[in-house]
């Protein structure tokens, strides 16, 4: 496993990945240390000072319209998380989904809780734009990075699915 943390317009970020593909993103944040401690690289893995994501990620931060379309290694996913997430992952830059159409995409209407579990758990945020998926109505639902919701209504905003302030 390799990993590399490197800085963006909106702070630091780190991505891990094995010869299959990305294993672990870590969104933005102040601090390579706070990276590297989201990241959790194991004692094992080969710190690269850059690796072949980085420029689509650092364009992706710059609020460019990018697709991360990586290879993901999906090792840590069961396979009702990899189903899920490859569904989302097919949520066009600017679109929106809720969790009870992405269950009923999988061919269960009531399994949003599911569909929301295993977002919950997704460690390749914008390769798989978990972001995208809401609640129904004016809820956004959860978000599980250092930020949290501030990070989801950031990535929501810079796509144009939430309006921005105006200035």
């Amino acid at each position: 496993m390799e990993y590399s943390v490197f800085l963006t317009v909106k702070g630091w970020m780190g991505i891990a990945f094995s010869g299959r593909g990305i294993r672990r993103v870590v969104l933005p944040c102040g601090e390579p240390a706070q990276v590297l401690e989201d990241l959790r690289p194991e004692a094992d893995w080969v710190q690269k000072a850059e690796c072949e994501y980085q420029d689509a990620c650092q364009r992706y931060a710059a609020g460019e319209r990018e697709t991360l379309d990586f290879p993901v290694d999906w090792s840590w996913a069961t396979p009702f998380q990899r189903q899920v997430l490859e569904l989302v992952r097919q949520i066009p830059y600017g679109q929106k989904e809720t969790y009870g159409s992405v269950a009923a995409k999988l061919g269960n209407p009531r399994g949003a809780r599911a569909v929301g579990g295993a977002l919950a758990r997704n460690q390749v945020p914008l390769v798989i734009p978990c972001h995208r998926v809401l609640s129904t109505g004016k809820l956004l639902g959860g978000f599980t990075s250092r930020n949290g919701l501030a990070d989801k209504i950031a990535l929501l905003k810079m796509e144009g699915i939430l309006e921005k302030p105006k200035s």
